[in-house]
């Protein structure tokens, strides 16, 4: 057991490890959208059933394509580790993770043209909040927030 998940229950780790792994395809999906700069009904049902606050989510993207931008590469995960872990809350579960993403591969291009990204060249550590619903058996991701190098 890795030495950041100790401190919880095996529900609490087993929560931990569903959620990272619906996040994990939840920004695999998002990622094609921003690599299309395009706002698509797909996407807003996306955004509708699997984030945390939708309308955020699909203004961001609604952003990233009304100014032709398009955010294509890979981002490499060093690290996640739990922040913290609450099951059985009033509205539900909540983890809230913490990321080392490594950046250095991803590319953004603004009306076809390469624009410098200098926030990427060293990997930050990324704050997420993930809730999974009373009543649902899915996790919704919330918006990643930056943080620090890592």
């Amino acid at each position: 057991m890795p030495p950041e998940l100790a401190g919880y229950s095996e529900q609490e780790r087993a929560a931990f490890e569903t959620a990272v792994t619906e996040y994990d395809a939840f920004t695999r999906r998002n990622d094609e959208f921003y690599a299309t700069g395009d706002t698509t009904v797909s996407a807003k049902r996306f955004y509708q059933r699997y984030a945390v606050d939708w309308s955020t989510a699909w203004g961001n993207l609604a952003q990233i394509a009304n100014n032709n931008v398009t955010v294509t590469g890979s981002t490499k995960t060093v690290w996640t580790k739990p922040k913290s872990i609450e099951l059985g809350g009033p509205k539900g579960d909540v983890v809230v993770l913490r990321r080392c993403l490594d950046e250095s591969g991803r590319v953004v291009k603004q009306n076809g043209k390469k624009v410098n990204q200098p926030q990427f060249k060293d990997p930050h550590v990324y704050t997420v909040r993930l809730e999974r619903r009373r009543g649902e058996d899915l996790w919704r991701s919330g918006i990643a927030e930056q943080g620090s190098t890592c």
